[in-house]
């Protein structure tokens, strides 16, 4: 099974992951989240609230790593790239029914508090059980 078919077999299983931007100061901040969907090519839809911190970081900093792993631990894996803001209102309102419990949060998709942000993986590493080398996916 290739790199690719495992991740997107794993990522059906995983509801949670953790984001890292970066801050004004050159830190990395990581924190978790939980809706996305996934598209070709592995680029990401992300929900958040528009006002978060990770909003303005983002919009300083586009090179953002996500992480995701299994609950027993038997498999995580990162995918490094850039993110970006999502502020058309179309593509918000488009994405915004394929996010899981979202009513939970914002009141539509025009609430003014709801944001969306687009992640484009460049680069997907893999560890499984005790494997001490990732399996590593290059994405043009």
């Amino acid at each position: 099974m290739s790199v690719s078919e495992k991740v997107k077999a794993l990522l059906e299983k995983i509801p949670l992951f953790e984001m890292a931007t970066i801050d004004n100061d050159g830190m990395p901040q990581i924190r978790p989240m939980g809706s996305k969907v996934v598209e070709n090519n592995f680029v990401l839809f992300i929900s958040s609230f528009a006002k978060a911190r990770k909003v303005d970081q983002i919009k300083k900093h586009s090179n953002c790593q996500l992480y995701f792993h299994t609950p027993d631990y038997q498999a995580w894996f990162t995918f490094s790239g850039t993110a970006e803001i999502i502020e058309d209102q179309p593509t918000k309102t488009a994405y915004y029914s394929k996010f899981a419990k979202i009513g939970e949060y914002f009141s539509s998709d025009k609430d003014p508090n709801y944001g969306l942000i687009r992640f484009k993986t460049k680069k997907i590493e893999l560890m499984e059980g005790m494997a001490m080398k990732p399996e590593v996916l290059e994405i043009k």
